[in-house]
């Protein structure tokens, strides 16, 4: 019951979580994005860590996502996987990481992590 009231929580906040990070990014930080990135839709990619988060919440896990992008495309996926694997290591962005292999690994300068933390 408990697992359930999270995840519904959670999957009634998304839109929130994008419009305080459209306004966070309109009125306060644009001179901090890249050029590189400028054309990035910021919120598509938040919005599939929201669901990576999601998926960990539904899971028993802390609700943690993470997407990495390269020139627009997702690579990879993490969520947190603290309990399945018994190991505090397992952080979503590490699972996400981990989960970049060989193209995070010769790309990654060119790599975003979008992250729900």
């Amino acid at each position: 019951m408990q697992a359930e009231s999270r995840a519904g929580r959670l999957s009634s906040r998304p839109l929130g979580h994008i419009n305080y990070l459209r306004e966070t990014l309109n009125k306060n930080h644009m001179e901090f994005i890249s050029p590189d990135i400028a054309n990035v839709n910021l919120e598509d990619f938040m919005i599939e860590a929201l669901q990576e988060a999601e998926v960990a919440d539904q899971a028993g896990e802390l609700p943690i996502g993470a997407v990495i992008v390269i020139d627009g495309e997702i690579i990879s996926r993490g969520r947190a996987r603290h309990n399945e694997f018994k190991n505090q290591l397992r952080h979503a962005e590490l699972n996400a990481m981990l989960d970049g292999g060989d193209l995070l690994w010769k790309n990654y300068h060119r790599a975003i992590l979008f992250t729900t933390v």
